[in-house]
């Protein structure tokens, strides 16, 4: 009797075990969370593994020098590296789930953003998962960041920084970057979600 019970219980964990790895594998949030975690432990090939082979992560207006898209394994690569090599750290604070689109709220400090005399700032993240992997990812700053990051690059003439000609682009950017994070805003405020 003994051994009958041990093995159904066996057949039970063999047929219910594959069953609930993948349910954890394609959750949403847990995709989202597992990279994060990758990222800030420093783990480039476990972070690029949870992005699709054609995945797209966008930035609405990136910092001077870096591009806006990056499309594709060898693209997100580089982001994933340049997250890295920023020793990039985030800490999850809110999800917001509907279907396959989750919506992040982290904070993340980066050496550049310690540069500014910042221990970290808020962003927001929106991705898509399809199967277990970020098939679409689109990186803001929320808008009190902008006016955080704003306020420490003005403080930046007085440090050494590069004065108000070479901060151009950055309050371009950062303007920009508050446009778009406001579209995003309204978007979910209007049922785009839904």
């Amino acid at each position: 009797m003994k051994r009958l019970v041990i093995a159904v219980t066996v057949i039970v964990v063999m047929l219910v075990l594959p069953g609930a790895l993948s349910a954890q594998e394609s959750d949403p949030v847990a995709v989202v969370t597992a990279l994060y975690e990758a990222v800030n432990a420093g783990d480039v090939e476990a972070a690029l593994a949870l992005y699709s082979d054609d995945a797209v992560i966008y930035m609405p207006v990136p910092p001077p020098g870096m591009p806006d898209t990056y499309t594709g394994k060898e693209e997100v690569r580089a982001w994933i590296e340049n997250e890295v090599a920023r020793n990039t750290e985030y800490v999850l604070l809110a999800t917001q789930v509907d279907g396959t689109t989750v919506v992040a709220t982290t904070s993340v400090a980066d050496d550049v953003l310690r540069s500014f005399g910042l221990t970290s700032l808020e962003q927001t993240d929106e991705f898509t998962i399809q199967d277990g992997k970020v098939t679409a990812r689109t990186h803001a700053f929320t808008e009190e960041s902008l006016a955080t990051l704003g306020a420490a690059a003005a403080a930046l003439p007085e440090t050494g920084g590069l004065g108000l000609a070479g901060m151009l682009p950055f309050w371009l950017g950062a303007g920009g970057l508050l446009i778009a994070t406001l579209g995003l805003g309204l978007r979910r405020l209007s049922g785009a979600f839904r």
